[in-house]
């Protein structure tokens, strides 16, 4: 992919890869520069004394996130210091975070829920602790949270169903856990169990992509709003709840 890029916007000079010399697919495995002069360089390769950070301007690109749409090849979509800077600070303002929180990020890091809804970047903007995983399931996750005192994560539901199903095995504390976000589908009765709504743990639906769109319940909204909608935008624009009917988004009108 990144000597197709090349060939055809030659401002790609450089690419550092991840895999050792001679390891990459044809046509480009073993070799240093491809026909149109870009550079491949392994990673374990670069050693240089570190420069002085360039100067950069909150408009321009932070970051890429890998695009949630899986119909056709990958896509990177760009985020910019400004928007993301809002939506993570937004949303903590949201649940909201403090620096007495502790966040359990359960999912892949580099997902958009895990990183900034508020995620990993919300939770150090306020202070707070993030505690890293590398597997979601229920054996690794639930003693974490006894032992860490985690207050906050985010899930998948089903996920979040095999944590329930585990804790009576398990046995672990869980009293700390005040919020669990559900990414994506929202629950239903089975889902719910130890992280529904009551026993102080709190449900918040969270429909994010990528490329800036976000939903989420609110902490206030009744339990019906919570288990049956996908909240409303961050922002504060007054679009009502939408609901999720036969797999499609619906407005709640």
């Amino acid at each position: 992919m990144a000597a197709d890029i090349a060939a055809r916007w030659p401002l790609l000079r450089r690419v550092f890869t991840f895999e050792a010399p001679g390891a990459a697919p044809p046509p480009y495995g073993g070799v240093a520069t491809d026909p149109s002069g870009c550079h491949y360089f392994p990673l374990d390769s670069v050693d240089a004394p570190p420069e002085a950070a360039l100067a950069q301007r909150a408009d321009r690109v932070a970051f890429l996130l890998l695009s949630d749409d899986t119909t056709t090849a990958p896509k990177l979509v760009p985020r910019t210091h400004d928007d993301y800077a809002y939506q993570a600070r937004a949303a903590a303002e949201l649940v909201p975070l403090t620096e007495n929180d502790v966040y359990l990020a359960a999912l892949p890091a580099g997902s958009n829920c895990t990183f900034g809804c508020p995620g990993i970047v919300g939770i150090l903007s306020v202070g707070g602790t993030v505690v890293l995983v590398e597997n979601p399931g229920p054996a690794e996750c639930l003693p974490l949270i006894e032992r860490e005192r985690v207050t906050i994560t985010s899930l998948v539901p089903a996920v979040a169903r095999l944590w329930r199903d585990a804790l009576p095995t398990v046995r672990a504390d869980m009293t700390s856990l005040r919020l669990v976000q559900i990414r994506g589908t929202g629950p239903d009765g089975a889902t719910a169990g130890p992280t529904a709504p009551g026993g102080g743990c709190r449900l918040q639906q969270v429909f994010d992509t990528a490329e800036g769109p976000l939903t989420l319940t609110r902490p206030s909204d009744p339990d019906e709003t919570v288990l049956a909608t996908q909240g409303r935008p961050l922002s504060p624009d007054g679009i009502p709840p939408r609901r999720e009917r036969r797999g499609f988004l619906q407005d709640s009108r």
